[in-house]
């Protein structure tokens, strides 16, 4: 029989760990709009601490670290003489840092260039592509690249006949049930605010929320409906 003191032990472990949560969530939302402020406002020095301090105890997007070097880069160029030398060190380190540490996207967007230049083989960018899916599919969700990586799959196969139509189904099926999935988390959040709007008056920052849920909805609400479209060919090829 589970005493009381183990089920009292593990509702207090439990409610720890959710306070935790949301104290991490609220110091990362709070420096993160530190470090924008600074940003903007030019005080590289300043954003550099809170940067640093974002991105050892916070989880940064792509793009988010990205910013972070434009930043680091800025900094250095303006830094004084005594400080130059460690600014550019810095702008150097998490730089490498971000090679590795998102390699995947780096590569996912290296591929869109060649994709949109054509000066690579509609082959070897699916493979890219292929690949980086393959081995880090929770974080490829851009539309553009779940766009592209399945139409060329279907060009392939319908063309050149250089994947398998299994393969490129199989591509489709993945890249559409994700498409599905980041529209019904936009739809959720633009439910929740438009029904919080019938009662209130929206926050800025609510306003801003809800516009941008209505972008990225519409993002990949297009590129489901010009794939649908597209693997059309297949389901042709197979009758």
């Amino acid at each position: 029989m589970v005493s009381k003191f183990y089920l009292f032990s593990l509702v207090i472990g439990l409610n720890i760990f959710v306070l935790h949560a949301q104290n991490t969530v609220t110091f990362c939302n709070s420096i993160r709009e530190q470090y924008k402020s600074s940003y903007k406002a030019k005080e590289y020095d300043k954003a550099y601490e809170y940067w640093r301090k974002w991105c050892s105890d916070c989880e940064l997007s792509f793009s988010e670290y990205q910013s972070g070097i434009r930043m680091l880069k800025y900094r250095s160029y303006f830094a004084e003489e005594k400080d130059k030398s460690f600014a550019i060190k810095e702008f150097n380190r998490y730089s490498d840092s971000l090679q590795v540490k998102y390699k995947h996207q780096i590569a996912v967007k290296e591929a869109l260039v060649h994709y949109q230049g054509k000066s690579k083989p509609p082959e070897d960018i699916y493979k890219t592509l292929n690949d980086t899916f393959l081995e880090n599919e929770e974080d490829f969700k851009e539309p553009k690249a779940l766009y592209v990586y399945t139409a060329l799959a279907i060009d392939l196969d319908l063309s050149k006949k250089i994947i398998t139509k299994k393969e490129a189904l199989d591509v489709y099926g993945k890249s559409i049930s994700k498409i599905k999935g980041f529209k019904e988390k936009y739809e959720r959040t633009i439910a929740e605010l438009k029904k919080e709007e019938e009662i209130r008056e929206l926050t800025k920052k609510e306003r801003r929320r809800l516009w941008s849920n209505k972008v990225n909805h519409k993002a990949y609400k297009y590129v489901e409906e010009a794939l649908e479209i597209k693997a059309q060919g297949i389901v042709l090829g197979m009758e």
